[in-house]
């Protein structure tokens, strides 16, 4: 009767390993003898480790599967290890993880491998285990395993994992954890795949976070046009974004309209902002920004100083940045007076004038051989408390280096070296090209070494045209 009940135990699986062997009258030496290698050794014992998830000749032996389902995971199973001479990697763990033993063992045996020594768990031994808990429905075990692993700093999310990752805590009805943990591998520099997408935002909805919505296809479409996919690519998703019953926000009009005009493609983004006016949206400066600025860089500036009054008409008023943009084409198009009218105009509406705007008036003053003027509006500038950048500075360096000569320019870089805004490479350029064209060859290598230890590169232009003169020079 005895011996049966302790063979039923045996049968469940539920007796401790040494209470199997005393049963079953087994020594250590009989357990070493049965766990012995045969003669011809295995080529998994001297093959080495692979790369992450690269296919290996290795197999996991047998016997040592046989010895976790009858003695579970304890003593017997580690001198098992000992015994076939397997060694503890990520291999090894996956490849356990990977058989048909309980879900118990198998988290016993990943917690003794992170104790042993020069060993530490990676993404590829985590997800394995998380896979298996999913399997079982163990999800409080499974989220404990997922925290774990993001907090692991050697652990390095890859997008297909967190869009796995995602499926799984959306089929356990963990929501808020699966939103939790999206955001906070994607802070990690993960960049998730279009399947973690769509999961996030099915689930959001489910949710009722429709701002988070929102958010993520706005994030995706602002992704697709800085990796410069295909042009079909962005309209795809907008569209999509609409089939699947979301009304696209102002915000995401304006991320449109900006990645269209700064990827050349301005009637598309003229459309749209005629649709967000049908769409009744109010009038977004942000939008009108972006196509002035497009329509400036390609010369029409008509539509850009319609699209500007247009603008003011519908709401009363403009920001400083789109004051600052026409400004600014202005000045590039030889309009000075209209770009000197359009600043006085801010003044006068209580638009205050940024930084930007002042640098747009100044370079328009610059660019036409008004120098004095342009260092009056710097003054000017600072006397209302905006205060200068390195653009300004360049700027009224630029000027000094066209209409001053070389060493006013000489100067102030040399004043810009003691103060708050120093130099930067686009400083030292300008005076290296002052230098170029006043053939002072000696101070322009003195400056360029000077560069160099800064660590500054040298305009190539700039460059080949010393080199040029200089030939020209020992020529004759």
């Amino acid at each position: 009767m005895a011996r049966r009940g302790a063979l039923l135990l045996a049968a469940r699986g539920i007796s401790s390993s040494p209470c199997l062997a005393r049963r079953l009258k087994q020594t250590e030496s009989e357990i070493v003898r049965m766990f012995h290698p045969p003669v011809r050794q295995c080529e998994e014992l001297i093959a080495t480790v692979g790369p992450r998830y690269t296919h290996s000749v290795r197999v996991l032996d047998e016997r040592f599967i046989r010895i976790l389902k009858i003695f579970k995971w304890g003593p017997d199973a580690e001198k098992a290890l000992e015994v076939l001479m397997l060694r503890v990697d990520h291999w090894l763990v996956r490849e356990v993880l990977k058989t048909d033993v309980g879900v118990n063992v198998k988290m016993q045996f990943f917690r003794w491998a992170a104790k042993r020594r020069n060993y530490e768990h990676d993404t590829s031994t985590y997800m394995a285990l998380i896979r298996c808990l999913d399997i079982v429905e163990q999800y409080g075990e499974m989220w404990k395993m997922i925290q774990e692993m993001v907090r692991n700093p050697i652990c390095v999310v890859t997008p297909t994992e967190l869009s796995e990752v995602i499926r799984m805590l959306g089929n356990a009805k963990m929501i808020s954890k699966a939103i939790a943990i999206f955001y906070q591998i994607k802070a990690r520099k993960c960049q998730p795949t279009a399947q973690a997408y769509n999961s996030m935002i099915i689930l959001l909805m489910h949710e009722g976070q429709y701002e988070k919505v929102h958010e993520l296809y706005n994030t995706i479409i602002k992704a697709l046009f800085e990796s410069k996919s295909h042009a079909s690519e962005v309209p795809s998703w907008f569209e999509r974004m609409k089939g699947s019953g979301i009304s696209p926000s102002s915000f995401t009009y304006s991320i449109l309209i900006d990645g269209f005009c700064k990827t050349n493609r301005t009637e598309k983004a003229m459309m749209l902002l005629e649709e967000m006016d049908e769409k009744g949206f109010p009038p977004c400066p942000a939008a009108y920004c972006s196509l002035i600025d497009a329509l400036g860089k390609a010369k029409r500036y008509d539509l850009a100083c319609e699209l500007f009054q247009e603008l003011k008409e519908n709401c009363g008023t403009s920001s400083a940045r789109v004051y600052a943009v026409m400004i600014k084409h202005l000045g590039k198009a030889g309009r000075l007076d209209d770009a000197i009218n359009m600043f006085e105009e801010m003044n006068q509406l209580g638009c205050t004038p940024d930084v930007y705007a002042y640098n747009a008036l100044m370079s328009g003053l610059a660019r036409k051989g008004m120098l004095d003027e342009a260092l009056t509006t710097m003054r000017r500038m600072q006397e209302h408390g905006c205060i200068p950048d390195i653009n300004s500075y360049n700027i009224i360096l630029n000027g000094l280096a066209k209409t001053g000569g070389p060493h006013r320019a000489m100067e102030m870089l040399s004043n810009m070296k003691q103060s708050s805004i120093r130099p930067d490479a686009v400083s030292y350029n300008t005076v290296l090209g002052a230098l170029s064209h006043a053939a002072m060859f000696e101070e322009a290598a003195k400056l360029m070494k000077e560069m160099n230890t800064l660590g500054f590169e040298y305009d190539l232009i700039t460059y080949s045209s010393i080199l040029e003169a200089i030939g020209n020079v020992d020529h004759e």
